[in-house]
């Protein structure tokens, strides 16, 4: 009797450390997510600024296109922006707690304005 009591007690007291072990974990992530959530709209505003300075620059330096490759050159810099945040976001989403290390570095010299 006393063997099947402290058995059924071990099962319970494991269970209840499961749930609380997933509320917590689930607890964690939301705060996680409210902690980093203006980083992630900064950082996407950031790269729409730098993409649209990109844009302009080339179409002064190189341009003027026309029609067609205006619409070209837009839809690279949209495709690139879909793509970073797409990496960020994977980045973002396997990093955990701490902050991710820079993804890549493509070569490229910075341009200032």
């Amino acid at each position: 009797m006393v063997k099947r009591y402290r058995k059924e007690n071990q099962d319970t007291t494991e269970s209840a450390n499961k749930i609380v072990t997933q509320e917590v974990e689930g607890f964690r992530r939301r705060l996680l997510a409210e902690r980093v959530m203006p980083t992630i709209v900064a950082l996407r505003e950031r790269l729409e600024e730098l993409c649209f300075q990109e844009v302009e620059f080339l179409r002064k330096e190189f341009g003027p296109f026309t029609e067609d490759q205006d619409q070209v050159l837009n839809t690279l810099a949209s495709t690139v922006r879909s793509a970073s945040q797409d990496h960020w976001c994977a980045s973002c989403a396997n990093a955990g707690p701490h902050r991710p290390e820079p993804a890549y570095d493509c070569g490229k010299p910075s341009v200032s304005y």
